[in-house]
C-alpha cells in the first residue's frame, strides 16, 4: 500500500513556535481506516483541494495546496482553525527551504502565536529539521472544540500526513 514503505517523521508544533519533537511513523503504526479515508478523499482532486469531508467527517473543511513534492494543509472544524500542516517529502530538496520558510512566515502572522511566542522566533525550528519525509503539524486549541474534534484532527493530520508523504504521486 506503501509507495515509501519506510514511513514518515511527524513534528508537532505549540502555538507559542516550539517544537514537542520528532517522531517516526511507520506503515504498521497507522490506521487502515483512516488511511483508507484520506486516500479516498485526496483520490483525484489534483494539486489544489478545498472542500468539506463526506459523512460523519462533513463538519471538516480541508485546504490543500501540493507541488515539487511540499504540501500545505490547513484544516477547520465548524469553520474554527484547528490545525495547519507542511509535508515534505525531501524528493525536491531545492524547493523545500523556500516552501516551509513561507509557511513559518504564514504561521508567525497569526494574532495567537504573536501573543504566545516568547523566546526565539517562533518556529524557527522547522526549518532545521533534516528528515524526511516529514510533517509539521501545528493543531490550534479552541475552546469551542470537543475532545472529539480535536481527536478527530489529530488522526486526520496523522493520516493525511502518511498518505500524501507515502502513498500519493508526489505532485
Amino acid at each position: 500500500m506503501f509507495a515509501n514503505n519506510s514511513g514518515f517523521f511527524m513534528a508537532p508544533f505549540a502555538v507559542d513556535g516550539t517544537s514537542q519533537g520528532v517522531a517516526r511513523w511507520e506503515p504498521e503504526r497507522l490506521s487502515a481506516r483512516w488511511l483508507g479515508l484520506c486516500r479516498a478523499f485526496l483520490d483525484g482532486r489534483g494539486a489544489s483541494i478545498d472542500t468539506f469531508w463526506d459523512g460523519a467527517l462533513s463538519h471538516v473543511r480541508t485546504k490543500i495546496t501540493r507541488g515539487s513534492g511540499v504540501s500545505m494543509v490547513i484544516m477547520w472544524i465548524r469553520g474554527v482553525p484547528a490545525a495547519s500542516l507542511a509535508c515534505v517529502s525531501g524528493r525536491w530538496p531545492d524547493a523545500e527551504p523556500e516552501a516551509l520558510r513561507m509557511f513559518v512566515d504564514s504561521l508567525r502572522k497569526i494574532e495567537l502565536v504573536r501573543a504566545a511566542a516568547t523566546s526565539a522566533p517562533a518556529f524557527e525550528q522547522m526549518l532545521t529539521i533534516s528528515d524526511r519525509p516529514l510533517a509539521l503539524v501545528v493543531p490550534w486549541p479552541d475552546p469551542r472544540m470537543s475532545d472529539q474534534d480535536h481527536e478527530v484532527i489529530r488522526e486526520l493530520s496523522i493520516h493525511l500526513a502518511g498518505a500524501l508523504l507515502c502513498i500519493t504521486p508526489q505532485v
